[in-house]
């Protein structure tokens, strides 16, 4: 099923560890160097640079081809168009990948999306009717094209793409529904996420997964945050947009029970309570991008807070809130910290990858947690001689 040989794959995961225990100090330079000899890779996977250049350059002959189709067919036939070119970009898209070895360069990235994105036109133009694509035929569509995409090429935009396409299932099934089921969508999308997410988190560990362990992390992440995505703002909104029509009134009209106040009082229980609940989870199984991850959902559920029920004025609501996830991210940091044998913060490590590029580096560095840099000067520096040769720097400075 995976169109990468296994065994360049394998050695791509040896390479990829070699390299994150050499930046983290775990082995030598030149243990590192020795390693990486013995396990060339014959992958090309340039630098993000090279990479997001050939991609333009692919889509450019993509669209030069296309456009001479649609010369030669006098452009009266463009769902044959989008076709012919879907299947020229996979013909394409194998033969770099089989002769040329291309392995996320930037070419064979255009060309799997380009025909996909293809034969999804072709599909809504093929099942169209009364000027309108059936939403339901566009979406399985888009959900087998990813999902084979994903697994066949290892592809991770695909897999969200796989998961936008289901969502985009559940909300087509209900499209024709009764005004009064206007939340089914949102409880189905949340029903099928969840279990998504308890199939990939029992599958991710087994020895047949290994080649898609990554996009299963990726897919259990993803799809335990969308669950709690689909009934986020819009449940709470609907609910508090129905306050006139669910109040019950006894017969002695002395006693009101509001079904709106414990309706929301349930939601927002669940809109807070599930961020906690899955960062304690992820802090425990060490998990960077799931840590990542709910403290941006504890982020949402404190915005959806100011927007139904603001507090503070906008701007010292998100100075506040602000303050409020710098603080959760040096805690973090510091729980972490406390079992350093599992979870690394040498620089390079998982420190890096956890919180290398967002804000709470912040606190840690003021708090001390920071990594801490060597700012001692060589005892041959000084002005007027030594290394520098004068007043200036020179290369050693």
């Amino acid at each position: 099923m995976i169109e990468y040989p296994k065994h360049e794959l394998s050695i791509l995961e040896i390479r990829s560890a070699v390299m994150d225990a050499s930046s983290q100090e775990l082995i030598s330079q030149e243990e590192s160097r020795n390693i990486l000899m013995k396990y060339p890779s014959r992958f090309y996977s340039p630098n993000i640079y090279i990479r997001f250049g050939l991609g333009l350059l692919t889509l450019l002959s993509i669209s030069s081809i296309s456009s001479l189709f649609g010369l030669l067919l006098d452009f009266k036939n463009a769902e044959f168009i989008l076709l012919l070119t879907a299947l020229g970009c996979l013909a394409m898209l194998e033969y770099f990948i089989q002769s040329k070895h291309h392995y996320r360069s930037g070419i064979d990235d255009t060309l799997l999306h380009t025909a996909i994105a293809c034969l999804l036109i072709f599909t809504g133009i093929e099942s169209e009717s009364n000027g309108k694509p059936n939403n339901i035929l566009l979406s399985l569509a888009g959900i087998i094209l990813y999902t084979i995409a994903s697994m066949r090429y290892l592809d991770r935009l695909a897999l969200i793409g796989a998961l936008a396409s289901l969502a985009f299932l559940c909300f087509s099934l209900w499209e024709n529904s009764a005004p009064n089921m206007a939340l089914l969508p949102c409880w189905t999308i949340t029903l099928v996420l969840s279990a998504i997410a308890i199939f990939a988190h029992r599958f991710k560990d087994r020895p047949v997964a290994n080649y898609h362990r990554h996009l299963l992390i990726l897919l259990e992440n993803l799809a335990a945050l969308g669950a709690y995505a689909s009934l986020h703002i819009l449940t709470i909104d609907a609910v508090l947009a129905e306050k006139t029509a669910t109040t019950v009134t006894t017969a002695t009209n002395t006693t009101t029970i509001s079904l709106t106040t414990v309706a929301t009082l349930f939601y927002w229980s669940w809109t807070f309570l599930i961020p906690v609940l899955m960062l304690s989870y992820s802090l425990r199984q060490r998990q960077s991008l799931s840590i990542r991850l709910w403290l941006l959902a504890i982020l949402s559920a404190l915005y959806a807070q100011h927007h139904f029920y603001p507090v503070f004025e906008p701007e010292l609501a998100a100075v506040f809130y602000g303050l409020l996830l710098l603080l959760a991210g040096w805690w973090v940091i510091r729980y972490l910290k406390k079992d350093t044998s599992v979870y690394s913060f040498r620089q390079g490590g998982d420190e890096g990858d956890l919180l290398g590029q967002n804000p709470f580096l912040v606190v840690a560095g003021f708090a001390g947690t920071g990594t801490p840099t060597n700012t001692s000067s060589s005892p041959d520096t000084r002005f007027g001689g030594g290394d520098f040769g004068g007043a200036g720097a020179g290369a050693d400075f």
